[in-house]
Formats: structure tokens, sequence, C-alpha cells
């Protein structure tokens, strides 16, 4: 059996069915394998690469790869799982706490409850847009949570914790479509 410190966000790789997950207050990260049994461990609490402060959200970014929001230094780290290294860090300087990513299109799409805002980096960590306001320029988040991109439809699904809501957003070529989701159009 083992004790989890705040397990926060969870992946799992489509390769090797292994688990991947975020323990927040120990500021590190466990994989376990299929077996349930424990893989490994990486990460430690501080700034340096492969070190985390707070880890939260975290998705698969290829078949060995995991992006991980390290909320407590305003970073995304993807990391390989086999090894524990990390072998990009995202950015960009826009990101003050970045809850949740998510990845997809060749994107990350980070949710960041610094600035309650969407923020997506291409591949390669560069910014390319924000997404913060509504077409009549009000905010329309608060306490971002979830981010999850939907593969078939091309969107993007968050949780709006403060606003009690989920948005879908469309990811067209201006990034402008969005719609909130209320209790009365959920099926559950």
């Amino acid at each position: 059996m083992y004790v989890l410190q705040y397990p926060f966000g969870t992946a799992v790789s489509e390769l090797s069915g292994d688990t991947v997950m975020t323990e927040t207050q120990m500021h590190r990260i466990k994989v376990f394998g299929v077996d349930r049994r424990l893989v490994r461990i990486f990460g430690s609490k501080g700034s340096g690469l492969g070190m985390y402060e707070y880890p939260r959200g975290i998705c698969m970014c290829g078949s060995t790869r995991v992006a991980i929001a390290d909320s407590g230094n305003a970073r995304v780290q993807v990391v390989n799982i086999d090894n524990g290294k990390t072998e990009k860090i995202i950015s960009g300087g826009v990101l003050k706490n970045p809850w949740d990513v998510a990845f997809g299109n060749n994107k990350f799409y980070v949710a960041d409850r610094g600035t309650n805002s969407i923020v997506i980096f291409d591949i390669h960590g560069d910014t390319l847009t924000t997404i913060r306001d509504g077409p009549d320029g009000e905010e329309i988040f608060d306490g971002l949570c979830r981010i999850e991109f939907h593969s078939h439809t091309k969107r993007i699904h968050i949780s709006d914790l403060h606003n009690s809501r989920m948005h879908e957003i469309s990811l067209d070529d201006k990034y402008s479509k969005s719609r909130s989701v209320k209790d009365s159009e959920c099926p559950w």
C-alpha cells in the first residue's frame, strides 16, 4: 500500500499502460505500472530542472512524455517518464499559477489560475495566444481548475470553479468561440 500526499493529476500512457500521478504536497511525480506497483518516483521540491513546487495537472504529450503544470514555479515541464528527465520548460513569461495542462494538435493548453486565462503554446513552447476575455471584453474565467483537449471536435473543455460552469471553446483560427454549459444542459 502506498501513502499519497495530496495526489492531484493523473495521466495514463497508451504505450505502456503506466499511470503517472502528481503528488502535490511532496513536490514529486510517481509512476505506477499496470499492476499498480510503484515503478519510479522523480522530482523534489525546488525550482531547478526536474524539481517542482506544487505540481498539479498532468497530461500525456507523447508515448513516454508528460506535461506537468508546475504551479509554484509558474511553468510547465515536459518530462520523459522512463527516466524522469525534463526535456522542455514552457512558460513564455506569461504563466503565474498553471493549474492544469492539456495537449493536442501539437499544442499545449494551460489553465492558469494566476491570470484567469488559457494560454496556448506551440510544440516548441512559444506562446501562440491567450484566452481571457469574452466577446464584450468581460473576464470569462474565475478559478480555472481542469482543462481537456477533445481530439475529435478540436475543442477544449474547461472547468471554471468559482463561476460554477464548464466552458467549451472551439479552436478555430481566432480561438474565439466560447459557450458555457449550464446544469440544465448536462445529461447527468
